[in-house]
């Protein structure tokens, strides 16, 4: 009985999720690289001291990184990287252990570990970027519009 329980809160909570998002996967991509240009986010090459604390999927190509540091990146993948807005856990595939380039170092998600997922661009942003870039697809609160 408990077994169900946790099931049927599961369903709901994973309903209520997708159900909150505003556009489309490609949609987003589209806002995704739409907000890195007209910010003017320029790409690096790599993060030394590498040392990843949290992570976010935003889509299938984008996600948000946060170091040890207290930096936060916005991470492009080279193509579509399956599963990963549904992913519980990251694999980082490093060719150097306390660094994160692009180009030679992937990620993949704990599912498919081997599936990698080439690092493409990396974003440096602040926190409200970081804000800015998660509300994208999301439905603006009323209370927000009210006041407005």
């Amino acid at each position: 009985m408990k077994k169900i329980g946790i099931l049927i809160a599961s369903v709901l909570i994973i309903s209520a999720c997708t159900a909150t998002d505003t556009l489309s996967r490609k949609e987003k991509d589209v806002a995704y690289q739409t907000y890195v240009t007209d910010n003017k986010l320029g790409s690096v090459k790599h993060i030394s001291t590498f040392s990843m604390r949290n992570w976010q999927s935003l889509t299938n190509k984008f996600l948000l990184l946060s170091t040890s540091h207290k930096r936060q990146f916005l991470l492009q993948t080279k193509g579509q990287c399956f599963d990963l807005e549904y992913a519980q856990s990251l694999i980082m595939h490093q060719a150097v252990p306390s660094r994160l380039s692009i180009n030679f170092d992937a990620i993949a998600i704990a599912s498919y570990p081997k599936s990698k997922c080439y690092i493409k661009h990396i974003y440096p942003i602040t926190k409200p970027q970081a804000k800015a870039l998660r509300a994208i697809g999301k439905p603006v609160e009323e209370d927000k519009v009210k006041h407005s």
